[in-house]
């Protein structure tokens, strides 16, 4: 066998091997302290915040030019800002002053990008919390702008009280900035250092990516911090499912768009929680609330926590076809499960198994949705117009 599921044996072979890749990886003597380190100002969200308006700036001296602030205008849902040609001309203030008005308190806003005429507020928390009507007294402040963009930027990934700021994790941009830096060998060593910083904050480095394959492959085995390992590995994935709906989305069709959004899922002895769910979509398909009618993409239940040795059981990602209305979601012919799940007509666990060659987990796993997607949508897209319309 090649993984330990709940009331089996382990394959202690593979075990070992698993072992051994875990132990090659792990750094013999500590690594130096980074700059942020050596100054104890690692909790300290100006450090952060000034460090980040560096690595934002298009004509920074970081070598990256605009890949950075790209990467945040993608994972923030506003890739037309990205693609704009003018997205090297940016400008960055920080701690931008914003005195009171009859509708809002005085504020100021951590980073604000102007860029092609919108104004991109990003508020950030390290350590600390929001503070009273923060995020609405700032929304309130650039409301009278056209399609301002606000940006939470938190270690956790928490949401603003404002609903208008898209809430994003530290963790989702250090991955984008190893990323370019590994495609850019001239970058500034700061920015290295700064990776660094972000990457031992959010237990990402080598060696927890290895442990992070043991648990997966052997996740009954009692090993908390590649348990832990695993669900931050994880965490990740959500992000790369996204981008494969984006890529994949214009090959099915000039109609066809992703979106993503929070579905409060109804378990069998549980009450409602969080599910994050990603669809391909069509404008028939939308209906008219935010949670659309139908569509074929992942679900991500947000609960793994919560029993972490199930973690490849029932809280695996999954994918299937989205479908609201119950009564044609009740008549939907079940093939890859014999159950239906909250809104999902039918469904399946996305497979975690990998070879000990296989070195990206993430790409793995997004590469082994976009064909089930695929082969989804080219099976069932025809009949989900149906359904909606009938």
């Amino acid at each position: 066998m090649s993984r330990s599921t709940p009331g089996t044996t382990l394959e202690w072979a593979a075990a070992k091997r698993t072992l051994d890749a875990a132990a090659a990886a792990r750094p013999g003597p500590p690594p130096c302290r980074t700059a942020l380190e050596l100054l104890h100002r690692t909790e300290q969200e100006s450090a952060h915040r000034d460090m980040l308006a560096w690595l934002l700036d298009p004509v920074g001296d970081h070598g990256l030019g605009a890949a950075l602030l790209a990467a945040l205008l993608r994972r923030t849902g506003r890739p037309d800002l990205a693609a704009r040609p003018g997205l090297h001309r940016t400008l960055v203030d920080t701690e931008h002053d914003l005195p009171a008005t009859p509708n809002a308190a005085h504020r100021r806003a951590d980073l604000v990008l102007w860029t092609s005429g919108t104004a991109v507020v990003v508020e950030l928390k390290v350590k600390s919390s929001e503070h009273t009507e923060q995020t609405a007294d700032l929304a309130a402040h650039f409301a009278h702008l056209h399609r301002p963009h606000f940006v939470f930027l938190t270690l956790t990934g928490e949401p603003a009280a404002h609903p208008e700021f898209v809430p994003l994790r530290l963790r989702a941009l250090a991955h984008d900035l190893r990323t370019h830096l590994a495609a850019t060998p001239g970058a500034a060593p700061h920015a290295h250092d700064y990776l660094a910083t972000l990457e031992r904050m959010h237990a990402v480095t080598p060696s927890d990516e290895a442990q992070a394959r043991f648990w997966i492959r052997h996740g009954r085995l009692d090993f908390t911090r590649a348990r832990r390992a695993a669900f931050e590995l994880l965490e990740d994935l959500p992000d790369r499912l996204d981008a494969a709906l984006d890529a994949l989305a214009p090959q099915l069709g000039a109609d066809v768009t992703r979106t993503t959004f929070e579905d409060h899922a109804q378990g069998r002895s549980t009450d409602p929680y969080p599910e994050r769910v990603g669809l391909l979509t069509r404008p028939t398909w939308r209906g008219h609330t935010a949670t659309p009618l139908a569509g074929i993409g992942y679900g991500f239940r947000s609960l793994p926590f919560a029993n972490p040795d199930r973690m490849l059981d029932e809280h695996q990602p999954f994918y299937g076809l989205w479908l609201t209305p119950p009564a044609p979601r009740a008549a939907w012919p079940r093939l890859m499960r014999p159950d239906h799940w909250s809104s999902w007509a039918d469904w399946d666990y996305l497979d975690l198994a990998f070879a000990d060659t296989d070195t990206d987990l993430l790409a793995l796993y997004a590469s082994r949705f976009t064909h089930r997607t695929t082969t989804l949508w080219h099976a069932h897209a025809a009949a989900l117009d149906k359904a909606v319309a009938g």
